[in-house]
């Protein structure tokens, strides 16, 4: 009798097992500059006032994925339009996702923020009122622009100057 491989699951592809952060940070360790550039938006991302981490499933299309959310905010997931920000933790391109919505853009002076906010911004799909930009930082650089998109999000949700 010849036993059967079955193909292992990543564990941010496992609906029915909740990972733990470092399970699905694992994989994109490799791609070191990658890494680097998430982990600095993650501890920017922790380090406003407020803001809680959570892990939750989002569906089959960014399966498990970390949901950085104003505290005092109850609703989750990817319908959520007062969320700061999704890390999705693909190992292939791991991304955040920023749900925008018109309000929140017109708030945002284009013209001064980086080309490399401001392009993701003006061609963002939008689904349900809410603009989905998402980026993959991959430089020091590109971290720095993406949490100074994030502080002003931030001040717009919570009326606040860090």
């Amino acid at each position: 009798m010849s036993k059967t491989a079955y193909p292992t699951r990543l564990p941010w592809q496992d609906r029915w097992n909740e990972p733990t952060l470092e399970q699905l940070l694992d994989p994109i360790k490799p791609k070191e500059s990658h890494y680097k550039a998430l982990t600095t938006v993650m501890a920017g991302l922790e380090g406003f006032e407020g803001i809680q981490r959570r892990i939750l499933w989002a569906g089959q299309g960014w399966q498990w994925c970390i949901e950085y959310v104003l505290e005092g905010h109850h609703q989750t997931g990817p319908e959520n339009p007062d969320a700061m920000a999704y890390l999705i933790p693909d190992p292939e391109q791991p991304f955040f996702a920023i749900p925008l919505l018109d309000e929140h853009i017109e708030q945002i002076p284009l013209r001064r923020v980086n080309r490399y906010i401001r392009d993701q911004i003006r061609s963002s799909k939008c689904a349900v009122n809410i603009h989905w930009c998402r980026w993959t930082p991959s430089a020091q650089t590109e971290a720095d622009h993406l949490m100074d998109l994030i502080k002003r999000k931030w001040k717009m949700l919570t009326g606040k100057k860090k």
